[in-house]
C-alpha cells in the first residue's frame, strides 16, 4: 500500500512540476525577427497585430484552453488568465471583428503546423526537441 501511495504520490509531483515548465516561443523560419517584445508578443496572441515587420502575414497557433502547458504559456508570458484569453477571442468571433488563432492538440503538432506555415508563430514547452523552427528571444524592446 506505501508503494502504491508513494508512486501515485510521485506521479502527481511529476505531472505538476512539468506543468511549470517554460515555454519557447517558436516561429516558422521564413519570420524575420529573431526576437519580440513582451508587447509584440501580447498584441499577436490578442490577435491585434496582424503581420510581422517585413509585412508577412501573422498565423498564431494554439494549444487547448485546459492544456496545463497553454495555462502556463498565458499566465508567464501574457499575464492573464487562459478565461480571459478565450473572452477576448471569443469577442472577436461574435462581434465579426477578427480571427482566432488555430488550436492544435499538442506540442508535436504544434512543432509541425509552425514549422510548415509561412509566418507562424507558436511555443512549446522548453524541453520539448525543436527541428526546423526559430526560437525567438524574448524581452521587452527585442522588436
Amino acid at each position: 500500500m506505501k508503494k502504491r501511495f508513494y508512486f501515485i504520490f510521485s506521479l502527481i509531483l511529476l505531472v505538476s512540476f512539468s506543468a511549470l515548465a517554460e515555454t519557447k516561443i517558436i516561429a516558422h523560419p521564413s519570420v524575420s525577427n529573431n526576437a519580440i517584445s513582451t508587447y509584440s508578443l501580447d498584441r499577436i496572441y490578442a490577435m491585434q497585430l496582424k503581420n510581422w515587420q517585413d509585412g508577412e502575414n501573422i498565423k498564431v497557433f494554439v494549444l487547448p484552453s485546459n492544456h496545463p502547458l497553454h495555462r502556463q504559456f498565458t499566465l508567464k508570458k501574457l499575464k492573464l488568465q487562459t478565461h480571459q484569453l478565450d473572452r477576448l477571442w471569443n469577442r472577436l468571433i461574435f462581434t465579426g471583428t477578427g480571427r482566432t488563432p488555430t488550436v492544435v492538440n499538442s506540442e508535436a503538432e504544434m512543432l509541425q503546423k509552425v514549422k510548415t506555415t509561412p509566418g507562424a508563430i507558436g511555443y512549446v514547452g522548453e524541453h520539448f526537441a525543436i527541428d526546423g523552427v526559430k526560437v525567438l528571444s524574448e524581452g521587452v524592446n527585442n522588436d
